[in-house]
């Protein structure tokens, strides 16, 4: 999670590799619920290669590789 003057405003789950169903699904499940939890619409799994974007319970889900999240936050 990431915070902002004591506020949660990003909620992040780290894995290797989601290409397993059951890993991909577990990550899922804890992040919809921190993110229901600080009332956050968006959620960020940062992985070594997948990437996607998809919405699960009103909340949207990007995933992407760990490198790409740093370089835009370089600035």
């Amino acid at each position: 999670m990431l915070a902002e003057n004591e506020k949660i405003t990003e909620a992040i789950q780290v894995r290797f590799d989601i290409s397993d169903a059951d890993t991909k699904q577990r990550e899922e499940k804890g992040l919809l619920n921190v993110c229901r939890e600080f009332k956050l619409k968006r959620g960020l799994i940062l992985t070594m290669y997948d990437e996607g974007k998809y919405t699960a319970s009103g909340i949207t889900i990007e995933i992407m590789p760990v490198y790409k999240y740093v370089l835009k936050h370089l600035k």
